[in-house]
């Protein structure tokens, strides 16, 4: 296990070594159905084969690198996702899995018909391939890995996402600030100015409008990006002087 990338969270591992034959049994799933190990995230457990799978044509070695991607999101965050269904939240935003199960093309945390479009199953497959980069891709095209997704997904390994970050933007008059956006994540914007001023916020993303307000904070649960660097351009228009906050994922 020390051989695949790895952080601290290999201490909270626990594994059970099982007989080939009985790892669905032991993983509570019905025989011939293909399972070839599990990982329960609740008390943090592989139940792996000691051995190669009957009538199966992937090793163990990989099958045990697939369920360690599971455990590494589950000791990750892609708040305010659940890391577990999307993946963790660098690789997670790279391949703008927020969007695309927003718009249907992806299932997650689907365990049954449409599995293969499962972003938490696709993203334990990437973090496989980054010890065994010759493996055949069994999932969804939309995310076959590049050179791009693994760079991030190391990432996630090697350098947890934890928290949103904040910038500050102060002036007097109209200005307009450029806020390039990399990560899906909660979106907030809070005005600091005197009562008495009026102000109006305009938020375009990529050009287009996206919000137009006076009020003095906007907040977004889940910003979904639909391309890699997603600019976003804040304008704020009104009397005296004032300062804007953004926090975001990255």
């Amino acid at each position: 296990m020390g051989t695949l990338p790895h952080g601290a969270e290999l201490a909270d591992l626990r594994i059970v070594v099982v007989p080939a034959a009985e790892v669905a049994r032991t993983c509570g799933g019905p025989e011939g159905e293909g399972i070839l190990a599990c990982y329960g995230a609740n008390d943090a457990t592989m139940v792996v084969p000691d051995g190669p799978v009957e009538d199966s044509s992937v090793s163990t070695d990989y099958v045990i690198a697939h369920e360690y991607g599971h455990h590494i999101a589950a000791h990750r965050s892609n708040a305010p996702l659940e890391a577990l269904d999307y993946g963790p939240k660098r690789w997670s935003s790279y391949e703008l899995v927020c969007t695309n199960a927003a718009r249907g093309r992806l299932a997650p945390g689907d365990e049954g018909q449409a599995y293969l479009a499962n972003p938490g199953e696709a993203w334990a497959e990437a973090y496989a391939r980054l010890g065994f980069p010759n493996e055949a891709w069994r999932f969804t095209p939309l995310l076959r890995p590049t050179q791009g997704s693994l760079l991030a997904a190391m990432a996630d390994v090697a350098q947890p996402w934890t928290r949103r970050t904040s910038m500050t933007f102060s002036g007097t008059g109209t200005r307009s600030f450029r806020l390039p956006l990399t990560l899906d994540g909660a979106f907030t914007l809070t005005l600091d100015a005197p009562r008495s001023a009026r102000h109006e916020i305009v938020v375009r993303s990529s050009g287009k409008l996206v919000n137009r307000t006076t009020r003095r904070r906007l907040h977004y649960r889940i910003a979904c990006r639909d391309r890699r660097t997603e600019n976003v351009t804040i304008k704020v228009s009104g009397r005296g002087a004032c300062s804007l906050v953004a926090r975001y994922a990255g």
